[in-house]
């Protein structure tokens, strides 16, 4: 038994969105979230409750029943074998190539799943992290390899994802289509736009590069707080953020503009043109959890 828990020390998230609770238990404030198809490892086990630790990396326990079990070499194949990634907001996996047939799972932007072998007009078959197959509009999935080696990541490319969840509401811990804090929103943006950034807002304030708050351009990431940070948004025009407080919302830095947002500016960090280089964020392409190495 102990050889079996030694081996099986990987898992694949199979649930389309999972809360991460600070401790096993209910009742434990959620201190992130991890989405289906993400390779964890496995820290911890308290009877259902498993502690994961993400790609990101972060640590957290989540229900036992919400990953699979894979060994080292599960997890390379998985890692090395054709994937979609869900490009649609909102999607579902069903039984068969119709809309009408039983629904499998709920399926939301940044989902990962392994490809079947089949099509069917506008469908194609999917392989859920159990191993059961099922069927996803083609319109709503990419090949991940492809997606993850596309044109670098644009100004323009972050803003489109966050512009499609405003109104949404804020949750804590929440870093998907399901509910957004702010750090969860600033690193989902970048995260479909092929770049993996820390889990939290500290962590965050140390990738790219500084620049002077009236340089900031759109894609850049501002900080705000008084003695520490404690928030984070996304620049996507000169004194305009994207960001998730209360809601996600547009607000401007400046006095007078709409929904203005007055809270300190403690630094503006510069990603895009410094991915891969050493100070934080990186490619997922990149990622030895996300592809073999």
């Amino acid at each position: 038994m102990q050889l079996i828990a030694i081996l099986l020390q990987w898992g694949i998230i199979q649930a389309s969105a999972v809360y991460m609770q600070e401790a096993p238990d209910y009742e434990s404030a959620n201190v992130s979230q991890t989405a289906m198809g993400r390779v964890v490892e496995i820290l911890d086990t308290d009877r259902y409750w498993t502690k994961i630790r993400t790609p990101e990396p972060y640590e957290g326990w989540i229900n036992g029943l919400c990953l699979v079990k894979i060994t080292e070499e599960q997890k390379d194949a998985f890692l090395d074998s054709p994937r979609y990634i869900c490009t649609a907001e909102f999607s579902h996996i069903y039984e068969k190539p119709s809309d009408r047939s039983p629904r499998v799972t709920d399926f939301v932007m940044g989902n990962i799943v392994g490809q079947g072998s089949r099509r069917s007009g506008t469908w194609v078959e999917v392989v859920l992290p159990s191993g059961k197959t099922g069927w996803a509009r083609s319109r709503d999935v990419q090949d991940l390899r492809q997606w993850a080696s596309g044109p670098a990541a644009t100004a323009s490319g972050l803003e489109d994802v966050a512009r499609r969840f405003v109104g949404s509401a804020y949750v804590w811990g929440g870093m998907s289509p399901k509910g957004f804090d702010c750090s969860g929103l600033a690193g989902f943006c970048y995260f479909m736009n092929g770049i993996l950034l820390p889990r939290d807002a500290s962590q965050q304030a140390k990738c790219g590069v500084s620049v002077p708050v009236g340089e900031m351009l759109p894609g850049d990431l501002v900080f705000f707080g008084e003695s520490r940070i404690s928030h984070v948004g996304l620049c996507v025009a000169p004194g305009v953020v994207v960001h998730s407080s209360q809601t996600v919302r547009v607000s401007s830095l400046l006095p007078g503009g709409e929904d203005y947002y007055g809270r300190n500016i403690i630094d503006v960090r510069r990603i895009l043109g410094h991915v891969d280089d050493g100070t934080g964020a990186k490619s997922i392409l990149m990622s030895p959890l996300y592809f073999k190495q």
